[in-house]
């Protein structure tokens, strides 16, 4: 299995990305935030907009740019909705030092970002020394592990919307919705 991390611009059809992109700025779906839980109010998960052949475009670009021939499996899918002063400081999807993670199985994390009309919000990779802004309709994958670990650099300005999804390759953390 390759290990980089995989970039792609215009992943989605003009027409498909902008599906998501309205989506997530028009939906009423995103709930309140509550004080101290960092995800409330800013995530929906398997947003009704999202559908297989997303996910298995996305499955089959992994399993292509890793050459990757084992099957593998969306675990988890979510819009995100990144607010000002909202940050992630570095970490990997699926490994922690001490060898425990709460995701253990997380292969790859996988981002799709819809919109660039913020100020912050870059992702970073420290290991790699990288730190990028990516365009709308870009994805943006990578293996789950410390090697990979990342972050993103707060919010300053505006409102950030991604696509998120985590693979894996132990078929029992499948998503329901993928059978």
């Amino acid at each position: 299995m390759k290990s980089f991390i995989s970039i792609t611009e215009n992943y989605l059809s003009d027409s498909e990305f902008e599906k998501y992109l309205n989506y997530s700025k028009e939906t009423t779906e995103w709930g309140n935030r509550i004080p101290n839980d960092n995800w409330s109010g800013r995530v929906i998960y398997e947003p009704a907009e999202t559908n297989f052949n997303y996910l298995k475009g996305l499955e089959n670009k992994i399993k292509s740019d890793f050459e990757l021939t084992d099957k593998i499996y969306p675990d988890y899918l979510g819009l995100v909705k990144w607010e000002v002063g909202d940050i992630q400081h570095p970490h990997a999807d699926g490994e922690e030092i001490n060898g425990t993670h709460q995701f253990y199985w997380r292969n790859f994390g996988c981002v799709l970002y819809l919109n660039d009309d913020y100020e912050g919000g870059e992702i970073y990779f420290p290991n790699q020394n990288i730190e990028i802004k990516p365009k709308p309709n870009t994805l943006v994958f990578f293996p789950g592990t410390l090697q990979y670990l990342h972050g993103v650099n707060a919010i300053t300005n505006g409102i950030r919307y991604t696509l998120t999804s985590f693979w894996t390759f132990d078929e029992k953390f499948n998503m329901n919705s993928y059978v």
